[in-house]
């Protein structure tokens, strides 16, 4: 999938999913100082950074696993070329959502399963 094509999937959905206060922090990002995307707002500027930092972007996700009544992790493979490098990723996270009245309210991506089910455990 081509990233104009990614991001415009992405965020036509975003405001029937997500809580209007959903926070989300990427693993890519935490590695920067751990910049939080806050509101769908936030939401779509993380999916303008993300498809605008690569040409191409490809996400398989693996099985959700309930941890309790109100969170989930699953294991998303991520596949990608970085737009200036021409470089290409190949790399698997772990994500923690958390639901609020029905809507994603929070999401964390990590990079180990046993991170992801600790964090998820203790939300």
């Amino acid at each position: 999938m081509d990233s104009e094509e990614g991001r415009r999937e992405y965020l036509s959905g975003i405001r029937d999913l997500a809580d209007p206060e959903v926070e989300f922090v990427s693993v890519l990002t935490d590695a920067e100082g751990g910049r939080a995307y806050r509101g769908h707002d936030g939401l779509i500027d993380w999916a303008k950074d993300l498809y605008g930092s690569f040409s191409a972007v490809r996400r398989d996700m693996g099985e959700i696993e309930a941890v309790s009544d109100t969170t989930a992790i699953h294991s998303q493979r991520a596949h990608a070329v970085g737009r200036g490098s021409g470089m290409a990723l190949d790399f698997t996270v772990w994500v923690v959502w958390e639901f609020r009245d029905g809507l994603l309210w929070r999401s964390r991506t990590y990079r180990a399963r046993e991170e992801a089910l600790a964090a998820a455990r203790g939300a």
